[in-house]
């Protein structure tokens, strides 16, 4: 369904957010 497509979506991005600030400094960025 388009929903667990978007869910999906979603999950991936936040798997590569996660790899690409996974530095201290990139996680004081994101939480900010």
């Amino acid at each position: 369904t388009l929903y667990q497509d978007t869910v999906e979506a979603l999950k991936d991005l936040l798997r590569s957010l996660l790899l690409w600030n996974l530095t201290p400094h990139g996680l004081q960025e994101m939480f900010q």
